[in-house]
């Protein structure tokens, strides 16, 4: 079973990956965050592509980990206790891209992946990388512009 990641939605719109090449062994799962990501698109007609492209692939919508107060919507994620992976995760990523604006939203699809045993599926090289130092498995799809 797969996570994936928002650039892959974008990389299968723009046709630079096809659903081919994608694996064939399992479902694939998003989170609200991807959804929140596809709908913050400002142009119209790229956004309504990126929803259809997320409702064709997307098996489910699993909640994350992490609730954030004031960020998660009710009802998309795990309240209490807090995470010591995401803080973990957050403070990685962070040291290697220099604390990017998207890093929370990153994490808390990783931290998902991660604790549901997802194989977490992405062009984002800093995400890839650290995700693998949490020894889970990621499948990196080079974005080519």
């Amino acid at each position: 079973m797969y996570m994936l990641d928002t650039n892959i939605f974008n990389m299968l719109t723009e046709g630079r990956l096809q659903t081919e090449q994608l694996p064939s062994d399992g479902m694939f799962f998003a989170t609200y965050v991807q959804l929140q990501e596809i709908n913050q698109t400002k142009d119209s007609t790229n956004r309504r592509r990126l929803l259809e492209t997320f409702h064709e692939v997307t098996h489910h919508v699993a909640p994350v980990e992490t609730a954030l107060f004031g960020v998660t919507p009710f009802g998309e994620g795990k309240y209490g206790g807090g995470s010591h992976t995401f803080t973990a995760l957050l403070e990685r990523l962070n040291e290697r891209n220099g604390s990017r604006a998207n890093n929370a939203s990153d994490v808390l699809i990783a931290e998902t992946a991660i604790a549901n045993q997802l194989t977490l599926i992405t062009s984002d090289s800093d995400l890839a990388a650290v995700v693998g130092q949490f020894g889970a498995p990621v499948l990196f799809h080079r974005y080519n512009s």
